[in-house]
């Protein structure tokens, strides 16, 4: 009989430890049942390729005690698609986590650059030139045949009118940009004495002698031109106008009548030389431009006539507003 009670001995303890450890595993899973977790918001997105992720706070609560869940599972923004995050809650010895869906995606809108300026003008009745823009997506590359283009210009009606520019990439990001565009009523002639606003041009340049000094007495007066330059000269003198405030117009590369008045292809190709000069210095299109000899001139019908007529309706088609002193520019 004593060897029967010493035998059951250990089997009891053994016994009472497994329903210990039984009762435990109980109340853990019941404690932890009792942990609930809160996200906002609840429909989650982060930037792929962004500098960082805001992740969101999680409210734990267990038996009406609340209080922060512990990230402990991140993000990798440089993968794209579906990704998971995770929270634990501790409560004294209860624990539990929780998984929550992140869709890593593309949320940077295409960057949209205006051909020309922010802001113009056109004189009324006078028609306006669209100049267009350039779309640019992180993800989806050159967008510019995507552009939508909105906004009317009333050329019959004094006031400020604005076009707007808008392209959407893949992910459904837009981005958009506006110019603003004043229709103006045109300057009446000035009288002899009356105060007015004079327009300053130079053509031919630049020249490495004389451009410097023009530039100089510019800057001490505080005076903005409009160079109208050629394939002469340094590429330092024409950065140097740019970057001084003032305007850079196109006259021709070669000047020479005899090749650019000889046919429309030809004083294009001309024109187009010394527009690739000015786009490579000042990282800009170059929308004014002004004819050899004037618009109204008698150099080009020596080598065809009726060209200029041809060419002033061509150049205006092609985005660019041809200045003269005989030719209202606005």
């Amino acid at each position: 009989m004593n060897n029967l009670k010493l035998k059951k001995g250990p089997i009891l303890v053994l016994a009472s430890i497994l329903g210990v450890l039984i009762l435990f595993l109980l109340v853990l899973l019941i404690g932890n049942s009792l942990i609930s977790f809160k996200i906002t918001p609840e429909v989650l997105e982060a930037p792929y390729k962004g500098e960082k992720y805001d992740y969101p706070e999680v409210e734990c609560s267990f038996l009406g005690l609340k209080g922060n869940a512990k990230l402990t599972k991140k993000l990798d923004l440089n993968i794209m698609g579906e990704q998971e995050i995770e929270y634990t809650c501790t409560k004294a010895i209860f624990k539990k986590t929780k998984k929550y869906k992140v869709k890593v995606m593309d949320k940077v809108a295409p960057v949209i650059t205006l051909n020309g300026n922010t802001e113009t003008s056109v004189y009324i009745g006078k028609k306006y030139i669209e100049l267009g823009a350039k779309a640019l997506d992180n993800m989806d590359g050159d967008l510019t045949d995507n552009i939508v283009i909105t906004g009317d210009i009333n050329n019959q009606v004094i006031g400020l009118y604005e076009v707007k520019y808008s392209a959407t990439d893949k992910s459904g990001n837009t981005g958009t940009t506006i110019r603003k565009v004043s229709v103006k009523e045109m300057p009446s002639p000035l009288s002899c004495g009356e105060k007015g606003v004079i327009y300053l041009t130079f053509d031919d340049g630049p020249n490495n002698t004389y451009t410097p000094t023009i530039l100089d007495v510019l800057k001490k007066y505080d005076v903005k031109a409009t160079f109208f330059v050629t394939n002469n000269g340094s590429d330092d003198l024409i950065k140097r106008e740019y970057e001084e405030g003032h305007v850079i117009g196109l006259h021709s590369a070669s000047h020479a009548y005899e090749k650019i008045y000889v046919s429309s292809t030809a004083f294009f190709n001309d024109l187009d030389i010394v527009a690739a000069r000015v786009k490579r210095i000042t990282g800009q299109d170059a929308t004014l431009t002004r004819f050899p000899g004037g618009s109204s001139n008698t150099v080009s019908r020596k080598y065809n006539k009726g060209i200029m007529t041809l060419l002033a309706k061509e150049v205006e088609d092609k985005g660019y507003n041809y200045v003269d002193w005989n030719k209202d520019s606005g």
